[in-house]
């Protein structure tokens, strides 16, 4: 009997698996693809992470701890796996994404700077600063090497004595003494479960109730010119314009990536839209390049798929389960969970083992729904 089981070993997956093991737990984790794989949401080479953060400032705590862990994990493996570029931030002056950028900051002291429109095109030239817009600049900002990440993090866990089971898990059901989970090998028990499916979450929790929807996003990479690359500094970028939400990143050498954050096409199974093509989001990521990217080719170079699992307000919804307290989970990280990933590991074994954390989570609860 193990101590631990872990559904879904992608980036909180693996990390909770990384931190379990270290604790001395027998933990087994299952996920139908060895990771890291491009079945889910933590792949794409890339993943902004930044601490100003709009979307609520009770994250920030979190990502502070999050800080700490990359860190940590960048020393013990000896690789950039966190790489701190900074974010240029190109926003509607007193909108709600300014507003909650400066607030955050300003709660927690964090560094964050403006720009006027002439020393962002010096130091950014190969951006192009929308009229109208306000230029913020946070330099603590940078990028996770997402799959490199996921890598770390399993392998940490295999060195520390945990196991990884490339199985498809069928069901789980409690016990009188924990859970026993069903996969195509067969059945497991264990005193405790955490559940980190990501597009699986709704299916995997047993919850009708929890309001979750899955969208398909694509991510391209456009070819860079080497000569606009040079000439600024390297930098993350998120803009805010009147057809939605890009970020990006540095040329890592594979081009220029770019996503939309707003929009996305709702998918009526996880399993759908690996292969799935969205022209239209195609269009609008190359106009945007076309008008705002110096020195990128407005061609595609590459393309790959992703998810979202959305929550109705996007927030997180990290709790224990409220029928079964061997159960604890992560779900509807809603395209910005993958920052946290070690910060949101520590709490969700906090919540398994100790029924308790000392981060504040309550804005994450499932009962807000």
């Amino acid at each position: 009997m193990h101590d631990l089981i872990v559904i879904g070993t992608g980036g909180v997956g693996s990390a909770v698996m990384a931190q379990a093991a270290r604790r001395g737990l027998r933990v087994l984790g299952f996920d139908r693809h060895r990771p890291p794989h491009s079945f889910g949401s933590s792949h794409g080479e890339s993943r902004v992470i930044r601490r100003s953060y709009f979307e609520h400032p009770d994250y920030v705590p979190l990502l502070s701890r999050a800080y700490e862990l990359w860190d940590q994990l960048n020393r013990e493996t000896g690789q950039q796996l966190f790489v701190r570029s900074g974010l240029v931030y190109y926003l509607t002056p007193d909108g709600r994404v300014s507003a909650g950028v400066r607030g955050s900051a300003a709660e927690y002291g964090l560094e964050l700077n403006s720009a006027s429109a002439d020393e962002a095109a010096r130091r950014w030239p190969q951006f192009v600063v929308p009229h109208g817009r306000e230029v913020l600049y946070e330099p603590d900002a940078g990028y996770l090497r997402v799959e490199d990440c996921v890598a770390a993090q399993h392998e940490m866990a295999i060195q520390a004595g945990g196991e990884c089971a490339t199985e498809e898990v069928i069901s789980w059901a409690a016990t009188e003494s924990g859970v026993a989970v069903r996969s195509a090998g067969g059945t497991w028990s264990a005193e405790r479960l955490i559940i980190a499916a990501g597009s699986w979450s709704h299916s995997m929790l047993h919850a009708p109730g929890l309001p979750l929807r899955v969208v398909h996003k694509q991510l391209h990479w456009f070819p860079s010119s080497p000569s606009a690359a040079a000439a600024g500094e390297s930098a993350c970028f998120f803009y805010e314009v009147n057809d939605g939400y890009f970020y990006g990143f540095p040329d890592l050498g594979n081009g220029i990536k770019v996503a939309e954050h707003s929009g996305g096409i709702r998918l009526n199974r996880p399993e759908d839209g690996y292969d799935f093509a969205d022209p239209q989001d195609n269009e609008r990521v190359t106009a945007f390049v076309n008008e705002y990217l110096n020195g990128a080719q407005a061609v595609s170079a590459q393309t790959a798929s992703c998810r979202y699992t959305m929550t109705p307000d996007e927030h997180f919804v990290i709790d224990r389960h409220p029928q079964h307290d061997c159960v604890t989970f992560a779900a509807g990280l809603s395209g910005h969970g993958f920052k946290f990933a070690p910060a949101l590991a520590e709490l969700l074994l906090d919540l398994s083992l100790e029924g308790s954390t000392s981060h504040n989570i309550d804005f994450l609860s499932w009962d807000r729904f």
